[in-house]
């Protein structure tokens, strides 16, 4: 959540929750008598809004973080809202099953993805929200696949939003973001398509190639830490350190490589010990322009760091109270610096493909996705 609450675009456009023009839809689904602070039942988002202004204006922020915490849990108890909670905390065989309302701490990227889908969810009567969401956060990509014999090349997915949070694999010891990024959208494995040449005697072996139709303002990538063993029957951690780049370049990736898609890393979230759904997470955040002083962040300790640090995995530290931990990068937080004359920080989010920019203000059909 601290990534979130340390970039501008994100803070402004948060802003526009439960205002008359952009009405809070839980108090339309849950009357307004059984909403409210001490009521149980509170928006999630508009207590992250007092929590963020709070936060910037220097004020004490443990009451509204337990009023945050007591609100979520209490929204996903809902009868209403429970079943959509639980889609976004795995569970199964091969993830610790949890209880509902259980007392401890869920896995990081489950948490921001599921904020980010209230976010979006709890302002639905405005049709621009949801556009605005997707300028932000969605990547949507095209998917084309190579027959290895001939090499014919046809698009078995025109357009497919991935997301708010990009989920890369740490496949190699050592590795590195960009071969991470390589990877995701440049995979190795082959796939299992007939290939539509005739002569090609219908051979099913194709490569298949991802790329970027339109990318967000604000890009998250989660490095997938949790494997499983098949010895062990268990989940276990992937500590393979793998450093953030300072600046990502993405534009050789996209559909249209003549346009530059470049971002600037923000903030990036650690977790120290053996489990993503216990241990502990800090994060180190990028302040607001002039200084952009670099911070590390843990629970209400917050203390001066550098970009090196920001950067750096397996990070070392002893925050007070706590003994000294390791910590290894599993969430990114970048924001947008290419084609700056089209989006400015503080400005309502634009939708950009690699084409340009798409409509005015938003006003374009969103497309189908995850979130």
């Amino acid at each position: 959540m601290q990534g979130l609450l340390h970039i501008p675009q994100f803070m402004e456009w948060l802003k526009q929750h439960n205002t008359p023009a952009i009405p809070c839809s839980i108090e339309v689904i849950i009357p307004r008598a059984t909403t409210g602070a001490g009521s149980g039942v509170e928006c999630p988002v508009c207590t992250l809004q007092t929590l963020a202004r709070e936060y910037w204006e220097g004020n004490p922020i443990g009451g509204i973080l337990g009023r945050f915490d007591r609100g979520v849990w209490n929204l996903a108890r809902h009868p209403i809202y429970s079943l959509d909670f639980l889609r976004f905390i795995r569970v199964g065989t091969i993830f610790r099953p949890r209880l509902l309302g259980e007392a401890g701490q869920e896995d990081a990227e489950e948490f921001l993805r599921w904020l980010l889908h209230r976010i979006i969810q709890n302002s639905t009567t405005n049709l621009t929200w949801p556009d605005e969401y997707e300028a932000l956060f969605a990547t949507n990509v095209r998917r084309d696949a190579t027959c290895s014999e001939c090499g014919t090349r046809r698009t078995t997915a025109p357009s497919i939003d991935e997301g708010p949070i990009l989920s890369m694999a740490i496949t190699a010891r050592p590795s590195t973001l960009q071969r991470c990024i390589r990877e995701y959208f440049q995979p190795q494995a082959p796939v299992s398509i007939q290939c539509t040449d005739p002569r090609c005697n219908n051979n099913m072996d194709h490569t298949e190639v991802v790329s970027i139709i339109s990318a967000p303002e604000i890009l998250i990538i989660q490095l997938i830490r949790s494997r499983f063993s098949a010895l062990t029957g268990n989940m276990f951690k992937v500590r393979t350190p793998v450093a953030a780049d300072q600046r990502l370049d993405l534009t050789a990736y996209q559909e249209n490589t003549n346009m530059p898609l470049v971002y600037s890393l923000s903030s990036v979230v650690s977790h120290a010990g053996e489990d993503l759904q216990g241990g502990h997470y800090i994060a180190h955040t990028t302040g607001p322009p002039p200084n952009r002083a670099i911070s590390a962040i843990s629970d209400f300790h917050c203390l001066p760091s550098d970009t090196a640090t920001l950067r750096q995995d397996d990070k070392t530290h002893r925050f007070p109270g706590r003994e000294q931990e390791r910590f290894q990068n599993y969430i990114l937080f970048y924001t947008r610096t290419s084609n700056t004359g089209v989006y400015a920080e503080s400005a309502v989010p634009v939708k950009r493909t690699t084409r340009g920019v798409k409509g005015g203000r938003i006003g374009k059909k969103r497309s189908k996705g995850k979130a």
